[in-house]
């Protein structure tokens, strides 16, 4: 008897363990498709992680936004929650990412109100995409008939104003337009502090996507030594709270607003990012320094998880026809565990 309960005990543990893959493994092929995801989601986002708060049952990440593509809000900070109890997106801080969002959680939980500025991710992991999707979102929000800034996207040019390409063969769906005039319009907005480097000359689009992509790899090479140079720089222990690569072509640098920031500690904060820059063949590498707020994430604990053997949530939301209802059904793993440990208990016992 004794070795029976042991076994029955070691039984329900490696069941627990597996909890996470199964939570995972609930999401069919099609979930993970950027279609069906984009008709699924209430906002489209791209931001920068500039602060992880993790708590027993959720972590709450704070995003701070470069860029709506779907369904715009005013809000610049936004909070992604994320729970622990299933496999669900890890956030790491300064990381760039574009994310499908959800107003309400997939999961119901007890007494729900939705908080201002919090949302989730319906698809977990699979909703966290890499900026250089940017491209292919926006491409299927036109499919989808979802796009609304058309009217920012022209015929990309060079500086003698004459296209360098057949707009008619390369679908037009990033409106880079950034260049050598794009730091002087920058230096009127009211939160701009000071600018370095310089933004070079394109001729194409795909020149101006590349520039991205090398912006990024800057950034990552400075993420890549960050205890060792930029984490003194860092809130509390200095002035930055944030940075990262955005659409203007340059790399910003978020100030604490409340915060006095002196010239000579900007030009260090700059030589480490002209160093890495350097290292890949950029020289002048822009850089914009601006007044940010500090990510004031929520604290509010969330409620326990209401578990039932077939947890869904379903709403339609349609903005150029009929577009399937969201039916996401996760199974209620506890539940099911319990049912499955106490058959085999009960099998083992009748032997």
């Amino acid at each position: 008897m004794k070795q029976i309960n042991s076994f029955f005990i070691l039984f329900t543990f490696i069941l627990l363990l597996l909890t996470s893959s199964l939570a995972a493994a609930v999401f069919t092929q099609e979930a993970s498709e950027i279609p069906y995801q984009i008709n699924n989601s209430d906002h489209i986002v791209i931001g920068t992680v500039s602060e992880v708060e993790t708590h027993d049952d959720f972590a709450n990440n704070t995003i701070t936004v470069d860029e709506w593509l779907y369904n715009p809000l005013s809000e610049k900070v936004i909070i992604v929650r994320t729970t622990s109890w299933a496999e669900d997106a890890r956030f790491s801080k300064n990381e760039s990412v574009l994310l499908m969002l959800n107003d309400k959680s997939p999961i119901p939980i007890s007494n729900e109100n939705p908080e201002k500025g919090v949302f989730y991710m319906d698809f977990g992991e699979l909703g966290k995409h890499s900026v250089s999707d940017r491209d292919a979102v926006i491409k299927e929000l036109k499919a989808q008939g979802k796009w609304e800034k058309e009217d920012q996207i022209g015929n990309i040019s060079n500086s003698t104003g004459n296209s360098t390409e057949n707009e008619s063969d390369i679908p037009q769906s990033l409106p880079l337009t950034f260049g050598p005039g794009t730091l002087d319009k920058l230096k009127n907005d009211t939160d701009f502090i000071a600018a370095y480097g310089s933004i070079p000359n394109f001729s194409s689009s795909a020149e101006r996507d590349q520039w991205i992509n090398t912006l990024g790899k800057i950034t990552d090479k400075v993420n890549g030594n960050f205890d060792q140079e930029m984490s003194k720089y860092f809130y509390p222990k200095g002035p930055i709270i944030s940075y990262g690569v955005t659409i203007n072509g340059i790399i910003e640098v978020g100030i604490n607003r409340n915060s006095t920031v002196e010239k000579p500690v900007m030009d260090e904060i700059y030589k480490i990012f002209d160093l890495k820059a350097s290292l890949i063949g950029i020289k002048e590498v822009p850089v914009v320094f601006v007044h940010a707020d500090i990510p004031v994430p929520t604290t509010s604990k969330i409620e326990p998880v209401v578990k039932t053997t077939n947890l869904s949530m379903s709403g339609n939301k349609s903005s150029s026809g009929n577009e399937p209802n969201k039916n996401h059904s996760v199974p209620g793993f506890g539940l099911l565990t319990s049912f499955i440990c106490l058959y085999v208990g009960w099998k083992l016992r009748k032997k």
